[in-house]
């Protein structure tokens, strides 16, 4: 038979497992829940490569012309392109920026423009048959160009200075 003495001293015993279980409950929940830094979660930063292409036309105004070549190949994704145009030329300048060696996409083609400008240029992902993917049927899906190759800028229609254009060609 358990005495009330020893009734008194279970209970007793069973108020302290019980108190310290509550607190180690709460000593978790301010350990494990605190914010811990995760270095995989900050932000990376994006290295980008820089290819210049310069580009001198020759002639008579307004019919003017020329082609310049990047120094270095571009091996990746084109991130932007920012073109710096020189003051004075005519308004007419065409500008066509492409690989060099063929085959080769037409990576920006303007018409009729000498304003300084960032570009972003990208291309219709295409399936296996050559078609372009939509989401919808109808509003293509786009992705960065990728080359391989050195960079090819063409001007015409332009105003003979020099330099004519300078084409910035970033690149990752």
């Amino acid at each position: 038979m358990i005495t009330q003495e020893g009734k008194k001293g279970c209970g007793l015993a069973l108020a302290i497992l019980c108190v310290g279980i509550a607190l180690g409950f709460v000593a978790g929940l301010l350990y494990f829940g605190r914010q811990v830094p995760f270095e995989a979660a900050q932000p990376q930063a994006v290295t980008a490569r820089q290819a210049l292409v310069v580009v001198n036309a020759t002639g008579d105004a307004g019919l003017a012309g020329g082609t310049g070549y990047s120094d270095e190949m571009v091996r990746g994704e084109v991130i932007a392109v920012y073109l710096d145009y020189t003051s004075g030329i005519s308004t007419t300048t065409d500008l066509t920026l492409r690989g060099k060696n063929a085959p080769y996409d037409t990576i920006l083609s303007l018409s009729n423009t000498a304003t300084d400008r960032w570009v972003y240029p990208q291309h219709a992902i295409q399936d296996y048959t050559g078609a372009d993917v939509t989401y919808d049927g109808t509003h293509p899906l786009y992705t960065p160009f990728i080359l391989d190759d050195y960079v090819t800028a063409v001007i015409t229609q332009s105003t003979w200075t020099t330099p004519t254009v300078r084409v910035y060609l970033y690149w990752k």
